[in-house]
């Protein structure tokens, strides 16, 4: 059953909430520094009141795996421990007021949004900025700018989604930072991002809407709309097609991802507002609600439904499967259904046999779930009309007796009701021989009794009407002879619903999934052989297509990587993102993040030297050039300031001027640039050629750098 406990309560605004390791939860307050408390009891177990952490502070994020957080004052960063209050680390910033900031799982890195519209990307080991992600666009007067934010992150694997001005939601591959996503389908702000794979993001903006979008190319977003407006977090439960919804509501909206509908649209209610959501290590719920209350809200487990299964407690099951429809996609809820179909035949054998003392049973147990109140009830209608059905089908008027099983399900539990089935069955094949012969006037004298009953209608139509038809799709199947299989099952819908078909075409969709496995393995051969068995089948030709193409795609990055050309397989990998799942794939990325870490210590050290050795020919991969850039750039921008703190003014004159005949003048330079002049009391010579824009990328057709490069 849920459970929900008040562990603690803020004593001002609650800004930042995250589980770690241990059941432990830490959040921040607007006033009152940190608390870290147990979920088992809810105690405290640390207090942090630190100094600089208080009404100045813009952004505050926590770590969920490790035991530090980070908070922002206006530009600067700090990283402090949550063991010991000591500070980690300082990072000055120069992008604007920073309003956002979020650590990503698994790296070293920390991301944050100004107040001027830029993501940029830092290390929270080190005192420097890595990358700018990206920047959204913005209104400005002739001087400031005056309208911009950034508003939500979310982050999967190597992936970031970051959402800002003008309800732009962009895609960042922290890889390469190369081939980014932009979707603006929503008109208004988006306040809560939420990845589901590296396929699917989700994001709600402050209509109230919530946006299930496919990451694959051209595909178009499915949009719900909430019972409420300003849609303030999205989570997902990891496995599961669910995802929970909050906003300006006291209400939690429970969504099914995969059929874009609302599951529950009061999920949970609580006594105010809901601020914010996030999930326990073991998949609880966390609340913050506005009156400042933290609430943790213990969903049922699966051992929990397996328990109710054992002792065949089906009102502890459904009240377990209503608190928690998740649990609908797991072995225990299918056996629980059959266990209350079969209660509920037993019930109505019971009825018809008139024994009372078995009916009290069986009716006891399932009276007691809610859930189902409405079945039982039809139950007791079913046996009341069934002296009314068996009349019907002694008499053989089968329009009547089905149209009656279709208002009172329960009489499809007798057994009356199986022999009609069986009738209908034999009648029916017997009518299909005598179509086959020639002697159709004869099949439509066997089938008219049953032309009036709806559910059979359609396929004693399919037999009647397209009769050759319909002979010619069953030996079609019989002879697995696709081709005839597509043309009739694309000419007369009818006949994809006949169940053998409908079990061929499960089995080659499984196919479909093993071909996908084998490309992902590498084992190239053995997926063309298995695409060349499928060609012309019933299977989706779409799906087979896409998977030829990647199969070829696969091909040609391993034929790159056995010729040991690096620099094309990353350009392959990054211009075609079917190549993700790949395990060469998961080995190359892994390579080339050992290479960003060491080239970020190096860019942090001022040594540029170091990172075109250490990255060699893969300093010209095109498709990383901005990810690369900004190290260069950042390598570049540390030594000139460590020249001008030695006071070796001449020499951090040479490297600006290089500096901008590279990458151009950018916002970071020009801050060094006012340093420079600041220190060394000497006006920097820019011409105007100088002050021209260049591309990020420029630095690849820069002949002086790149040429030092080869020497």
């Amino acid at each position: 059953m849920l459970q929900t406990t008040e562990c603690q309560k803020g004593r001002s605004r609650v800004t930042s909430i995250q589980a770690l390791q241990n059941n432990l939860l830490a959040f921040s307050t607007q006033s009152h520094g940190i608390r870290i408390f147990s979920l088992d009891d809810c105690k405290n177990r640390a207090i942090l009141s630190i100094s600089l952490l208080g009404h100045k502070t813009t952004a505050i994020c926590f770590h969920p795996q490790k035991e530090i957080c980070a908070f922002a004052n206006d530009k600067v960063i700090y990283v402090v421990s949550l063991n010991n209050k000591n500070i980690l680390q300082t990072i000055y910033t120069h992008n604007g007021t920073i309003e956002i900031l979020s650590f990503i799982e698994e790296t070293p890195y920390l991301v944050t949004g100004t107040k001027e519209g830029r993501v940029m990307l830092y290390r929270y080991d080190g005192s420097s900025g890595i990358s700018r992600l990206t920047s959204f666009l913005y209104e400005k007067n002739k001087r400031n700018i005056v309208k911009n934010y950034v508003s939500a992150f979310a982050t999967y694997k190597h992936l970031v989604a970051v959402s800002g001005y003008a309800s732009c939601v962009t895609v960042v591959n922290l890889n390469s930072h190369s081939n980014k996503k932009n979707f603006n389908d929503s008109n208004v702000r988006v306040n809560a991002l939420c990845f589901v794979d590296e396929s699917l993001l989700l994001y709600g903006n402050v209509q109230g809407s919530v946006f299930i979008q496919s990451l694959k190319s051209g595909k178009k977003a499915k949009i719900l709309a909430m019972p409420f407006s300003n849609i303030k977090n999205i989570l997902y439960y990891e496995g599961s097609d669910f995802a929970l919804i909050s906003g300006d509501s006291k209400n939690l909206v429970l969504i099914n991802i995969r059929s874009a509908k609302i599951i529950r649209s009061k999920y949970i209610s609580f006594n105010d507002e809901v601020e914010k959501i996030a999930l326990t290590k073991s998949q609880n719920l966390l609340v913050v609600l506005q009156n400042k209350q933290i609430l943790h809200v213990n969903f049922p487990k699966v051992v929990d439904l397996q328990n109710a299964l054992k002792k065949k407690n089906l009102k502890q099951a459904f009240e377990i499967i209503n608190d928690d429809p998740k649990l609908q996609q797991t072995q225990e809820y299918k056996k629980i259904e059959i266990l209350y179909e079969t209660l509920y035949e037993k019930a109505m054998q019971a009825l018809i046999n008139s024994n009372q003392k078995e009916l009290s049973r069986i009716v006891s147990l399932l009276c007691k779930v809610d859930t189902k109140a409405k079945e039982v009830d039809l139950l007791y209608k079913a046996y009341e009309n069934f002296p009314r059905f068996k009349t019907f089908y002694l008499e053989k008027k089968y329009a009547l007796a089905y149209n009656l099983c279709e208002k009172f399900p329960a009489l499809k539990y007798t057994p009356q009701y199986k022999k009609m089935e069986e009738s209908f069955k034999e009648t029916f094949t017997f009518a299909q021989k005598q179509i086959l012969i020639g002697r159709k006037d004869i099949a439509q004298d066997l089938l008219s009794s049953y032309m009036s009953v709806l559910s059979k209608r359609p396929v004693i139509n399919l037999l009647l009407k397209q009769n050759k038809e319909f002979i010619q799709f069953l030996k079609a199947l019989q002879k697995k002879d696709y081709r005839t299989l597509n043309v009739l099952s694309a000419q007369y819908k009818v006949f994809q619903e006949i169940p053998n078909y409908t079990a061929l075409k499960e089995s080659q969709e499984k196919e479909l999934h093993k071909i996908d496995s084998n490309i992902n393995e590498g084992k190239i051969d053995k997926a063309i052989t298995k695409i060349k068995q499928l060609q012309n089948s019933t299977c989706s030709q779409e799906k087979l297509k896409e998977l030829y193409d990647k199969v070829q795609i696969a091909k040609e990055l391993l034929e790159l990587y056995e010729k040991n050309d690096f620099q094309k397989c990353y350009e392959l990998i990054d211009n075609n993102e079917t190549l993700t799942k790949l395990t060469i794939t998961t080995l190359l990325e892994k390579h080339w993040q050992k290479l960003m870490d060491t080239c970020e210590a190096y860019a942090l050290q001022g040594d540029v030297k170091s990172i075109k050795e250490t990255l060699q020919e893969l300093i010209r991969v095109k498709t990383r050039s901005q990810r690369v850039g900004d190290l260069l750039r950042l390598s570049f921008q540390t030594k000139i300031k460590q020249l001008i703190a030695q006071k070796k003014f001449k020499n951090a004159e040479n490297i600006i001027y290089s500096y901008i005949d590279i990458f151009g003048i950018d916002k970071e330079l020009i801050i060094i640039m006012k340093s420079y002049e600041k220190y060394a009391m000497h006006k920097l010579a820019i011409t105007q050629e100088r002050q021209e824009y260049l591309e990020r990328d420029n630095w690849l057709h820069s002949k002086i750098f790149m040429n030092a490069s080869e020497q």
